[in-house]
């Protein structure tokens, strides 16, 4: 095991790189990182057969905790995201994927033997919580049988717009090229693309819509600069 040292004021805050735990990927090709490669992750492992991957290139503005408290699981990163990813495993067996290009100011995953998989190019606000899975059983009161149990993978498309204080469940799905409006609480599937789902439980606001990553202003003038 090899570790790197973030110092500042001459004290170490944090352990950075925890080799055992990590592999890059680059070309296609699977492979430990080279001691010049340093990315600013750090992994708590409790658990065993745990893999953090990282597809380069990567974006240095890239920051990741990442808290395994089970066995076998696997969290991917692909090329060029960015952001502060907040990621924690239990139960085991859990898979974490996010895509190429997708960034965030703050973002929690907590995944409780469920899956997530959110596409490429999207575009997460700050303090959203995604919960792939439940930290605790709802229980028939008769027969005792677990009624919340994971079901599938949550998953969130490509080209996704997703604001401030959004809490996503283990049972929703977002489609391609959606907007989801500050402070909403999706629980269900929205299969439709091109919407903008607001409120909570979250509905369908509008719908033919898509976004860019442009202010208001900044994009008006791009838009009469190429007329």
């Amino acid at each position: 095991m090899k570790w790197f040292f973030k110092k500042t004021e001459n004290k170490v805050i944090n352990k950075v790189i925890n080799y055992d735990n990590l592999v890059v990927i680059e070309d296609g090709i699977e492979r430990k990182p080279r001691s010049d490669e340093v990315f600013n992750i750090r992994i708590n492992n409790q658990g065993k057969n745990n893999v953090v991957k990282l597809e380069l290139p990567y974006n240095p503005k890239l920051s990741l905790y990442i808290n395994f408290i089970s066995d076998n699981n696997t969290v991917v990163f692909h090329r060029y995201c960015m952001g502060q990813w907040n990621v924690s495993c239990f139960d085991g067996n859990c898979s974490i994927e996010i895509g190429e290009k997708t960034m965030c100011i703050s973002t929690y995953i907590s995944a409780v033997g469920g899956s997530l998989q959110i596409g490429k190019e999207c575009l997460f606000a700050n303090d959203i919580i995604i919960w792939a899975g439940d930290g605790h059983s709802v229980l028939d009161l008769e027969t005792k049988s677990v009624l919340n149990k994971p079901k599938g993978t949550l998953k969130i498309g490509n080209h996704c717009w997703i604001g401030q204080n959004v809490s996503i469940t283990k049972s929703a799905e977002i489609s391609e090229d959606c907007i989801v409006g500050i402070g909403s609480v999706v629980t269900k599937k929205f299969t439709e693309k091109h919407v903008v789902i607001a409120g909570n439980p979250a509905r369908v606001v509008k719908t033919g819509i898509t976004w860019n990553g442009a202010s208001p202003l900044t994009y008006d003038k791009q838009t009469l600069k190429k007329s």
